[in-house]
């Protein structure tokens, strides 16, 4: 059983309102141990507001929430943090493909944490529907981010868009446990196309440039295999490889 710990000054939760007692007092939640698969974790403590890690900075661990709460934020350039996510014990925490995170995490309670390396996301992700699908979302969050990020970083300059675009699809085969070289040909022209903010003709003429320099090359049975990922990078905007996708 997973004990929930819920200590300290409990009326420092008047910072999160919509957070009510009632809740606190049902968190006896019990997750399912993967420690039979993985290396012996370490472990975590987290007081009271402290943070378990912060936007912006390199990802290093997997975590699942032992006992406790962690709020998952995002910064607003004008108000209150965002809340992104409450995250309960049994679930895990830094889930995603980026190198960095987008968000800050912290205890709103006393907490604990196992911690992993990042390259037990697979065997994490795959043992557990609940962590499969906390995975995709946190992918898709962080595709969203990274993709309005891009869009203001390279107006007018779709080589640049699109290697950033196959960079970051690498980056998820990589971390997702497949060939990071491999582009499924799942990845229809006219989806990436409409995600990118381009017409078909711009992406097509993107993708002859890139394979013009040996950095990509069509694979019939795969779809588009990358050549290059360090020289493909390199294309990208300076402020994108800095975020940490590469």
């Amino acid at each position: 059983m997973v004990e929930t710990v819920i200590s300290g000054d409990l009326g420092a939760l008047a910072a999160y309102p919509w957070l009510a007692h009632s809740i606190l007092e049902e968190l006896a939640l019990e997750g399912q141990p993967l420690d039979h698969l993985l290396p012996d974790p370490t472990v975590k403590h987290l007081s009271l507001d402290e943070s378990l890690f912060h936007e912006g900075e390199t990802k290093t661990h997997v975590y699942r929430l032992d006992a406790g709460i962690i709020c998952v934020s995002a910064p607003r350039l004008n108000g209150p943090p965002e809340i992104v996510e409450i995250v309960f014990p049994g679930n895990l925490i830094g889930l995603g493909f980026l190198k960095r995170n987008i968000h800050n995490a912290k205890a709103i309670v006393d907490s604990r944490v196992s911690c992993w390396s990042l390259d037990a996301i697979p065997t994490l992700v795959e043992e557990s529907a609940t962590a499969k699908r906390r995975q995709a979302e946190a992918t898709e969050r962080e595709f969203e981010y990274r993709r309005n990020a891009l869009c203001g970083l390279t107006v007018n300059r779709p080589v640049e868009r699109v290697a950033a675009f196959l960079v970051a699809i690498s980056r998820l085969n990589e971390i997702e446990g497949r060939d990071p070289n491999v582009i499924s040909d799942t990845l229809h022209c006219g989806a990436v196309a409409s995600y990118l903010g381009l017409n078909i003709d711009a992406l097509q003429e993107a993708l002859v440039e890139l394979q013009s320099r040996a950095l990509i090359e069509q694979c019939p049975a795969d779809g588009l295999r990358i050549c290059d990922r360090d020289s493909l990078d390199e294309l990208t905007p300076l402020a994108w490889q800095l975020s940490g996708v590469g």
